[in-house]
């Protein structure tokens, strides 16, 4: 059971790093194109805070909204308040993505719990469906 958990640990471990490293991708391509100072610490501190669930994306979006808003100018041209909206925009963009990757993971989990179910399910009935050889094979025979 523990070579099993360690896997799937492993594998979950490993999504979360390669959707941390897309988060911080999306972020700071979104922030430098929009022309957000600080656009790479910006969107390494989205990548990290992906592994704090449901929080990590809101405090990562409320920094970035807030350095948008304090940012002397733009090349847009827009006012601070307009500008931090552009930046909400973006990050609520970047949260449905997130929340479309959610419902994903928690449609796996239900597939494999399904898929873990059916298969005990087929055991059992495998074994009840040859009762007499699985008896005539486990207990032992009289002398």
């Amino acid at each position: 059971m523990l070579p099993e958990l360690s896997h799937v640990w492993r594998a979950y471990l490993r999504g979360q790093i390669i959707l941390g490293l897309v988060i911080f991708l999306v972020v700071w391509i979104g922030l430098t194109l929009l022309g957000v100072q600080n656009s790479l610490a910006l969107g390494l501190l989205g990548g990290l805070l992906e592994f704090v669930p449901t929080l990590g994306p809101v405090i990562s979006a409320g920094v970035a909204i807030l350095v948008a808003f304090f940012q002397p100018s733009n090349y847009l041209g827009l006012g601070a308040w307009q500008f931090a909206l552009a930046v909400l925009i973006l990050m609520i963009l970047q949260a449905n993505d997130l929340m479309s990757l959610t419902m994903l993971q928690q449609t796996s989990a239900l597939v494999v719990g399904f898929a873990a179910c059916y298969s005990i399910y087929s055991g059992i009935d495998y074994i009840y469906a040859n009762r007499a050889y699985v008896a005539r094979t486990l207990l032992p025979r009289p002398s």
